[in-house]
Formats: structure tokens, C-alpha cells, sequence
């Protein structure tokens, strides 16, 4: 697989199908991924584990790429996250609003495995969308 099959994998199958078989398949047993939340991730459990906690925050929680350039072994993708807060996220107790924030990512392989992927996300304009009394 290409890099840029690998990263449509990544967002398509692993966080908007929640294929832990796939995650499997094409991350790093040893996988450092900084998440658009801040959160950083060791190893390949750990980055899972996140990713479940995602899905328990925010049902029907969804990654769009809006753009993408890879090369051999890099890539980066601009992206659209977005959600129903149907869980505590960040502190704040459940709304059943859907929720949105833009992001970036870059990403790093080896081998046809992600290694890295560092994912800056605009908090602001998610934070302004939970509630004030929190």
C-alpha cells in the first residue's frame, strides 16, 4: 500500500469505522501519535485506547480530509473532526450536540507502517461549542 492509501485507511477504516483489526494492520507496533486534543499516545495499545475513548465521547465521531499530500514516506492532511458529545469530552458533561474542529496532521511511515503522527487541532473553536458552566 501507498502512503496515501494507508492515510485514507487510517481516517476511513480506524477512527470513522473503528476497525481495531485494521489499526492493527497498517500502524506500528510501537505507533507515538499526538491527537488533535493534545493527547499523546505510545504504542499501538495506547493509540487504540484513545481511540476509544473518542468514540464514547462522540457517537457517529467522524474525520473528513479535506486535503491530503503524501510522498513516499510523509503525509499531511488537513481535516474536519466532528461528532454528537454524547459523553464527558474534555471535562464537560454530555450535551447531545454535534461538535466540530479543524485540524492537521502529519504523518510519517516505514515499512507501509504509520510510525508517527503528530495532529494539531483548533481547540478553540471546538471549546467554543461546549458549554460555558463547565
Amino acid at each position: 500500500m501507498d502512503s496515501k492509501t494507508i492515510i485514507k485507511g487510517f481516517y476511513g477504516k480506524v477512527w470513522n469505522d473503528h476497525d481495531v483489526a485494521f489499526a492493527q494492520d497498517i500502524c506500528d507496533n510501537d505507533i507515538v501519535f499526538r491527537g488533535s486534543l493534545g493527547n499523546e499516545c505510545r504504542g499501538i495499545e495506547s493509540f487504540l485506547a484513545y481511540v476509544d475513548s473518542i468514540h464514547a465521547s462522540l457517537s457517529a465521531y467522524h474525520c473528513d480530509i479535506e486535503e491530503l499530500v503524501t510522498d513516499c514516506n510523509r503525509g499531511s492532511a488537513k481535516m474536519r473532526f466532528s461528532g454528537r458529545h454524547t459523553g464527558d469530552f474534555l471535562g464537560f458533561a454530555p450535551t447531545n450536540k454535534m461538535v466540530s474542529w479543524s485540524g492537521a496532521a502529519l504523518f510519517y511511515l516505514a515499512n507501509e507502517k504509520i510510525q508517527r503522527v503528530w495532529v494539531l487541532g483548533d481547540l478553540y473553536e471546538l471549546h467554543l461549542q461546549l458549554p460555558d458552566d463547565a
